[in-house]
């Protein structure tokens, strides 16, 4: 089994979690890190017992690294992965991708040019959650789908930009969209340009032919829904979180929550799958799944489906929307 020994750029505290999955998995191991601050880059080194730099380059350099996580900022993504890939190293470049639909195909060139892959942490789509309604709907037992509507209502944190969560949750959720109904091929959004541009609202057309339509909004108050919202509901519905996605077919609906909160609904009830036995998701870090994904194919055992390829098409979506 090869051993796959990561070079960490970026050490912020967002991070951690990611590096302490990778030194828990088999043939795998953080064995250097980098960040900006060289001060930072020294203190984490220090507890973790390994490298540490303050240069990108030192560190793709280290010939013990044989794969580098990107986690900096996003306007260095490309410029980063890029360097990596051309040194021969495989990258997992965290969200966004890039900063721009274009970034996102000159990785795709380099990565082609050079036969080293590059992975992005869109790991939604490997939730045991939403693996389950993917091969449900693949499996033809729910019909014709009619209709896609997602909605997606969030509380933006006090040390974030609202547009920049906002984007982000568009591009998690974009993904998923993509990943259980094909490819988007058109799109329109109109955004709220007077407050942060903390609101979009969109519809588009799935390769499939399926229209849907989705609406984000990152709000800066305490009455916004989240988990803890839910239980002051007055009307106790359990699956109330404020992000959901709305299947409707020819036959059936599907309702099913973005955040794993509750399983999900199906009406009129289907004997092939038990929405009940759907646990919702667990505490545990969400990206495990991925990293399991993406550990297996450098490995050698499997193929990961979540590149920078795949990705592109979420960036191509989101400029749209934007009217970019």
């Amino acid at each position: 089994m090869k051993y796959i020994k990561w070079g960490v750029l970026g050490c912020s505290a967002d991070v951690m979690p990611v590096v302490r999955l990778l030194n828990e998995m088999e043939g795998s191991q953080v064995v250097a890190v980098m960040d900006d601050d060289a001060a930072v880059a020294k203190s984490c080194g220090a507890e973790l017992g390994i490298s540490s730099y303050s240069g990108v380059q030192d560190l793709i350099d280290d010939s013990e690294v044989n794969a580098v996580y990107i986690a900096t900022a996003p306007s260095t993504h490309a410029t980063y992965a890029i360097l990596s890939m051309r040194s021969g190293k495989p990258v997992l470049v965290e969200t966004p991708l890039a900063d721009t639909y274009w970034d996102c195909v000159r990785m795709n060139r380099v990565s082609e040019e050079t036969g080293v892959p590059c992975f992005v942490n869109f790991y939604y789509r490997y939730l045991p959650y939403f693996d389950a309604i993917k091969k449900y709907l693949a499996s033809g037992a729910f019909g014709e789908i009619v209709s896609v509507e997602l909605h997606s209502v969030g509380v933006a944190s006090e040390t974030a930009s609202v547009g920049s969560e906002l984007w982000k949750a568009c591009a998690y959720q974009l993904d998923l969209l993509q990943h259980l109904f094909g490819v988007i091929v058109e799109a329109w959004g109109v955004l709220d340009e007077k407050r942060e541009r903390s609101a979009l609202s969109s519809c588009f057309r799935f390769e499939t032919g399926i229209p849907g339509s989705a609406l984000w909004v990152n709000c800066q108050h305490d009455g916004a829904p989240s988990p803890e919202n839910a239980q002051k509901n007055e009307a106790g519905a359990e699956g109330y979180d404020g992000c959901w996605v709305q299947i409707t077919g020819r036959e059936k609906q599907m309702h099913f929550s973005l955040s794993g909160e509750y399983p999900p609904e199906i009406s009129p009830a289907d004997d092939v799958f038990s929405a009940s036995e759907i646990a919702p998701m667990s505490d545990g870090h969400s990206c495990q799944p991925l990293l399991r994904e993406v550990l297996s194919d450098l490995q050698g055992f499997n193929v990961c489906g979540c590149t920078s390829v795949s990705a592109t098409a979420v960036y191509w979506t989101l400029e749209r929307l934007k009217g970019e």
